[in-house]
């Protein structure tokens, strides 16, 4: 389920990292970009079908400018120990104590190494006209979007929490072209792409927070999910949100952090409120830090840069085919070679027959399909019945059943010894005096390759009463693994 928490793949890891973000971007595929420079790893060019239509399990609403009605009613749940949320919008600045930081993204500025493509392109502004008129039509007609998407915060600071919010609420938004610099790669095997200046307004239902500034995203023609980030001026948003910075020697710059996805008919996102030390921004090791707040929305099964699809729908990654379908495609591949020959560590020989079921959940990123699913394996030899749910994730190819993996582990906590054998499905180890373990296995498929499946199961000890090594849960090594 998509956690209440700032996502690996979205907003960067670090301190360090989080301030570049807030003052611009941090490296990755997650980052956009300012209009004159790309922020964040080009996307990868692939051939990738239009996103089909089909039933979608998400409460975002899209529409376009065009056909924006009226706002929708103003939603106002308690937030747990804040004070009462007022029903209209309150006048007053969230951060009086902040200076302006400055207009646009690109005044925040940008550490992230740029890539060999990025370094060779040559910087052209052009009107929207023109950019139609080289083929960046759809990635751009995606990016002039209104939307309202439920969304939940989460206290990020107990000692100086934020105050004036409801914990769940929405936000509704829009965004706009607001510049558009084409960037020409001179190397070759390099792709031209779109970097876009977004006039984006941001404004949560319960009335704590209203905010606009410029946003930036960097577009291929066949661009499906953009992501569109930067760093909104805090100095200028009004509400009735109260946040509470530490006292600073310098002067503080309040940001509200954001990372938009931008589907063609949905929006998910991120937003990180907080206030910095200006001199700090882009430091490794900043002095002063304050992020009060963090929130995303919607919260589903999926991680914010993917959506999720009912099983018999298709989706961006299946093209015209559904996911049940090409799925079965892929189940029929690894029935056909089955039971895989297998062969534990101390060289004893049996076959393993692999099982999965249908997926309990699928998310589509716009290059992959990944989702939790029903996951058995079985031993001729007996010592191996594992009954359990795993992960799934696979990139569709046009013709063949699909490349990836399916993995599976036991919980944190290491199983004792004497219960391995009925908790985990695995019998037979030797735990060479340690308390217990845990245990993983993964399957692999890659039909282009010449071993097309393989896999693993492995246990490893752990001293759970700390009788051997003396720490308690201390990792002991691998003790046994079947291959296949």
């Amino acid at each position: 389920m998509n956690e209440l928490r700032k996502p690996g793949s979205g907003l960067g890891g670090g301190l360090g990292c989080v301030l570049v973000l807030v003052l611009g971007a941090c490296g990755g595929t997650d980052a956009a970009g300012s209009a004159t420079s790309p922020l964040g790893e080009r996307p990868t060019t692939t051939d990738r079908p239009a996103v089909a239509e089909g039933p979608q399990a998400t409460e975002t609403n899209v529409t376009q400018l065009s056909e924006l009605d009226d706002p929708p009613a103003e939603v106002t749940p308690e937030a747990p120990e804040s004070p009462e949320v007022p029903a209209e919008p309150l006048d007053r600045p969230v951060c009086p104590q902040c200076a302006a930081a400055g207009g646009e993204t690109s005044d925040f500025g940008d550490e992230r190494p740029r890539t060999p493509c990025e370094l060779s392109a040559v910087p052209e502004s052009i009107d929207l006209e023109a950019a139609r008129g080289l083929g960046f039509g759809a990635a751009l007609d995606a990016l002039e979007t209104s939307f309202d998407v439920p969304f939940d915060w989460q206290p990020g600071d107990p000692e100086r929490p934020a105050s004036g919010y409801a914990a769940s609420t929405r936000v509704v938004g829009s965004s706009s072209v607001a510049a558009v610099v084409h960037q020409v790669p001179s190397l070759a095997g390099c792709v031209d792409w779109l970097d876009v200046s977004l006039a984006t307004t941001l404004a949560t239902a319960d009335g704590a927070l209203t905010i606009a500034g410029t946003l930036a995203a960097a577009v291929e023609r066949d661009t499906i999910v953009a992501s569109v980030a930067g760093s909104l001026d805090l100095s200028d948003a009004r509400g009735s949100l109260v946040i509470d910075p530490p006292p600073a020697s310098e002067p503080l710059i309040g940001f509200v952090r954001a990372q938009l996805y931008v589907w063609p008919d949905a929006v998910r996102l991120t937003l990180g409120v907080g206030t910095a030390i200006a001199s700090e921004v882009g430091s490794d090791t900043p002095g002063y830090f304050y992020e009060p707040l963090f929130g995303l929305g919607p919260i589903d099964e999926c991680f914010i840069d993917a959506r999720p699809y009912a099983f018999d729908a298709a989706t961006p990654t299946t093209g015209a085919e559904t996911f049940a379908a090409r799925f079965a495609e892929l189940e029929s591949f690894i029935a056909a070679r089955q039971p895989f020959p297998a062969t534990w560590q101390s060289g004893a020989e049996t076959t393993l027959s692999v099982e999965l079921g249908e997926p309990l959940s699928v998310c589509d990123d716009g290059s992959r399909v990944y989702g939790s699913i029903p996951f058995r394996l079985e031993s001729a030899d007996g010592r191996v019945n594992v009954d359990t749910s795993g992960d799934l994730s696979v990139v569709f190819g046009a013709e063949a059943p699909g490349t990836g993996w399916v993995s599976a582990s036991s919980s944190e906590a290491p199983i004792a010894a004497a219960d391995f054998a009925s908790e985990a499905g695995i019998s037979g180890v030797d735990f060479q005096g340690y308390g217990g373990g845990l245990w993983r296995s993964q399957l692999r498929f890659e039909p282009a390759e010449a071993s097309a499946l393989a896999g693993e199961l492995s246990v490893e000890a752990h001293d759970i009463d700390g009788s051997v090594s003396g720490y308690p849960g201390s990792y002991g090594g691998e003790v046994d693994t079947l291959r296949w």
